[in-house]
């Protein structure tokens, strides 16, 4: 009965050690090593048998946010993924702010589309192959796709966890390396640092530096890089269309990853450069 117990306890341990190691990224070289990376999922043990039932198999790694044609338009460069509804978000709020933090838009809704937790992390525009362009966006395109590509089931990013989310399984008390507990918004934003405010000019508020360069798309912090346009470390602003910019979830992350000064790992969470010291933090505030 003893030697029972213990194998059980050794299988169930390396299960477990199994999983973990499997949810973990390793977070070197670009976006396949992350957790941005869906595909990844299916080829790392227990974790794949997970992938193949929460949301479809599109065998590539960019078409769940991209696609080369028939893409989305005003939010990111050929963003293929289903957009969320506008106008029901409470944003950030303060009385010290001194610009305004209006409804997300732009690259920010586009990120937004997965971290919400409104919509299905498969549900995408333009599946690859031929006749899988579905306008708006679907878990079920048509054309020649059947199982396994379509998964029975398609989880979203949703924070109240339960059937049909994510978090079911990726939270702290089930699979700690994997935990996207903090990846998961909602649309309570009123607790995350603003996005889609307009960047206060020094007249507005004195206490944030000003971006160094600028080419009407975008404004950015140079670093000592290309001045002529924003490299992946630089954090940046993005136009308003109005002549102003405008803070987004990009201007301090990269969703593809940023290489650390080793030229091997990534910035953790998906950062443009390391906040050491607070040192991403102030580069837009001065304190």
């Amino acid at each position: 009965m003893k030697r029972l117990l213990l194998a059980i306890l050794i299988s169930t341990t390396a299960i477990f050690l199994f999983v973990s190691h499997a949810l973990s990224a390793p977070n070197t070289n670009g976006i396949t090593n992350t957790r941005h990376n869906l595909l990844a999922s299916y080829s790392s043990g227990m974790a794949g048998l997970v992938g193949t039932f929460a949301y479809n198999n599109y065998g590539e790694v960019c078409v769940y946010c991209h696609t080369p044609h028939g893409a989305q338009t005003g939010s990111a460069p050929l963003w293929n993924r289903t957009l969320p509804a506008t106008g029901n978000y409470t944003p950030y709020s303060s009385s010290t702010i001194d610009t305004n933090v209006g409804q997300p838009d732009g690259i920010s809704l586009a990120c937004l589309s997965c971290h919400d937790g409104t919509i299905a992390v498969d549900s995408i525009v333009n599946a690859p192959g031929s006749g899988h362009y579905t306008p708006g966006g679907s878990t079920n395109p048509g054309g020649d796709l059947a199982p396994p590509v379509l998964a029975p089931n398609h989880y979203a990013l949703n924070p109240a966890g339960g059937s049909g989310s994510c978090l079911l399984c990726h939270n702290s008390d089930t699979f700690s390396g994997g935990n996207f507990t903090v990846a998961a918004f909602g649309q309570d934003l009123s607790r995350q640092h603003p996005i889609s405010m307009n960047y206060p000019t020094a007249a507005q508020d004195p206490k944030f530096y000003q971006p160094t360069n600028s080419n009407g798309r975008l404004a950015w912090f140079e670093t000592g890089g290309i001045a002529s346009r924003a490299d992946d470390n630089e954090v940046k602003l993005y136009s308003d269309g109005a002549g102003g910019y405008k803070v987004q979830c990009a201007s301090c992350h990269n969703p593809h990853g940023t290489l650390s000064s080793d030229g091997i790992n990534l910035y953790p969470t998906f950062l443009r450069k390391s906040n050491s010291s607070s040192d991403l933090c102030t580069t837009c505030h001065i304190k």
